[in-house]
């Protein structure tokens, strides 16, 4: 949960509602590194010092000069470590690294009077702290600012202008909602923004988080990133829900709902799209939207009622929904789509909401 690399300290939180007993677990030193020794890099927790309360600590030692309290072999601020706790059975249960595997590049360094851990107790971010909190709720500790700032999507699209501009910045939590050619989408709690360039690499369903740069320009009205460099951030899988939203609340909310996957349902198509007549209209219970067809060749028939999931945008400062798929749309009286082109409406990964 947190380490101290100036005082050697190692602290294990236990997340669960009761107490827990890892006597026999090990505490084990770049493991996956070549010069890893078993005999000096691997320490077994001893009976009666494994016991940790219901939301408690244990904290450990890794110094020669306080080897009755954990492991002999030390931890580096400067030139980096990966710490696993493994169970009885040798499987990793958690890891701590300031380093990657394969390289001593990008090493988080730690001074002597700071600590390495995660921002809240059990959460999956790790976060420098100024002042620790061994021993404690990680929430005592202080975070040390970074060099480089947090900011959300919404934050990430104020910085837009005419020309571009560039930007380095952390995220948390942006998901790619919809990859179609070198179109991508990317939203958060906070704001979707469009993502134009080729050869971006990204794929629907994938979760960024960690640093990302490149230069983000304002294209009819909204911001769109189109240079973007993520190698240094972590990609997971997630499942992407589009979120069920009326016509209404788009057109009350529209600044939130750009370039974010939607869904509204019951739809009828006062105006349909065709090859090389991609602008049309769509109302729902008295309001109504531009609709448009982002790929040429979509069609939605005048008259068609359903479900319809789309992607708001501005051109020209007008609004209207995107459709990139014929799949998009589902006429009423069909079964609901649960898998088309590139997402997923099945209900495992909730995005924010802007309530």
């Amino acid at each position: 949960n947190e380490i101290s690399t100036g005082d050697k300290k190692i602290e294990i939180y236990n997340a669960t509602e009761v107490d827990v007993d890892i006597a026999g677990y090990a505490l084990v030193r770049n493991a996956a590194v070549a010069d890893f020794n078993p005999d000096k890099d691997k320490w077994v927790i001893p009976a009666g010092m494994g016991n940790i309360p219901a939301k408690g600590f244990a904290v450990y030692t890794a110094k020669q000069s306080d080897a009755a309290n954990g492991p002999l072999f030390g931890l580096s601020g400067n030139k980096g470590f990966i710490l696993e706790l493994q169970n009885t059975k040798g499987t990793q249960v958690d890891v701590i690294a300031n380093r990657p595997v394969e390289t001593e590049e990008a090493i988080v360094v730690i001074a002597d009077e700071e600590s390495f851990g995660r921002k809240t107790d059990g959460a999956d971010k790790w976060v420098v702290f100024s002042v620790p909190s061994i021993g404690e709720t990680n929430a005592n500790g202080t975070v040390k600012p970074s060099a480089v700032p947090e900011m959300t999507l919404a934050e990430l699209n104020a910085l837009a202008t005419g020309d571009g501009a560039a930007f380095e910045a952390i995220v948390e939590n942006v998901v790619v909602s919809y990859v179609n050619g070198n179109n991508a989408f990317i939203q958060d709690a906070t704001a979707g923004t469009q993502i134009y360039l080729k050869n971006h690499g990204l794929a629907a369903g994938k979760k960024i988080d960690g640093t990302i740069s490149g230069t983000i320009k304002l294209y009819q009205g909204y911001a769109e990133i189109t240079a973007l460099d993520y190698s240094a951030a972590t990609l997971t899988d997630v499942t992407v829900t589009p979120e069920t939203v009326t016509v209404a609340q788009l057109l009350d909310n529209y600044s939130f709902y750009v370039n974010r996957l939607v869904k509204i349902q019951g739809i009828s198509v006062t105006d349909g799209i065709a090859k090389d007549d991609r602008n049309g209209k769509i109302a729902q219970n008295g309001s109504e939207i531009n609709l448009y067809a982002s790929i040429n060749g979509v069609t939605i028939e005048t008259g068609a009622e359903g479900d319809l999931v789309c992607i708001p945008t501005l051109y020209s400062g007008n609004k209207q929904v995107g459709v990139y798929e014929d799949s998009f749309f589902t006429p009423a009286g069909d079964p609901p789509v649960v898998e088309g082109g590139e997402y997923d409406i099945a209900l495992a990964y909730t995005l924010g909401s802007s309530s």
